[in-house]
């Protein structure tokens, strides 16, 4: 107990703490004063773990109400970190989610083994072969208007028909499990007209999993196609995403030229 907080409370009681502890409001509380150091019972700090241990079990149960809704099943928790070397913790899981989950572990050393992880990664990347999506990743794009998906605010008429504008074309989706250094499938793109000799390529990223248009999401890079070399009814550029450790990297393949334009983007 800092002697300058020691100060202060004996001045506002007008005791000493030695004093103050026997008091009927900390008798419940705390147990001694002894060397400058005050004991406290073991129920009164546990009383202090209440809301933290409250909010990461709202968490846990929303994790795994989001796995059972998407097909998956939970079977265990390993838990990990310095919050996982307190037995207060372990008990209050392990009490909370025992009908659930059968298995409820922390491995020996928890408080390192994130920093062991990474350090394995780090030295040999090939370890993790897939990775979980944590956004949504597509490519900005007009298509025909449907009344049923898209906003009335981005509808445009043109050549007798109507038309969005900015919509969020998904590639992956929140939650997809994809390969690493792997590229995803293919998609095509065509310029708006015949005309056009060139693109630009927008690619977006979002927080949702299923994103109608680009303000659903943020954009994370671009890169432009030229088309001077094509014949006009074969102007279409395939975009595939591939992900990385660090980086998601956009690739645009114009098969009737053969040019392959690719772009590296940090992965949010």
């Amino acid at each position: 107990m800092p002697e300058d907080l020691k100060d202060i409370w004996e001045k506002h009681e007008g005791k000493t703490v030695k004093e103050i502890i026997q008091m009927e409001r900390f008798l419940d509380k705390i147990t001694k004063f002894r060397a400058g150091r005050l004991y406290f019972k073991n129920d009164c700090i546990e009383k202090m773990f209440d809301e933290t241990l409250s909010e990461l079990v709202k968490v846990i149960r929303k994790g795994i109400s989001e796995a059972k809704d998407k097909g998956l099943e939970i079977n265990a928790l390993l838990i990990v970190g310095g919050f996982a070397m307190s037995t207060l913790v372990m008990n209050c899981l392990r009490q909370t989610f025992c009908k659930d989950i059968p298995l409820i572990v922390r491995p020996v050393e928890s408080e390192l083994a994130v920093l062991m992880g990474a350090v394995l990664y780090g030295q040999n990347e090939s370890i993790v072969a897939s990775r979980v999506m944590a956004h949504t990743y597509g490519v900005a794009c007009t298509m025909k208007f449907d009344r049923s998906v898209n906003l009335e605010s981005t509808m445009f008429k043109a050549d007798g028909e109507e038309w969005a504008a900015n919509v969020f074309r998904v590639h992956v989706s929140k939650g997809q499990r994809v390969q690493l250094n792997e590229w995803t499938q293919e998609k095509d793109y065509r310029p708006e007209t015949e005309k056009q000799n060139s693109v630009v390529v927008f690619v977006f990223a979002s927080d949702k999993n299923d994103p109608k248009h680009t303000d659903d999401g943020y954009c994370i890079g671009k890169f432009d196609v030229d088309f001077t070399r094509c014949e006009p009814s074969k102007r279409v550029v395939m975009i595939s995403l591939r992900f990385g450790s660090t980086e998601v990297e956009v690739r645009g393949r114009v098969e009737s030229n053969g040019f392959v334009y690719t772009q590296k983007l940090g992965l949010v």
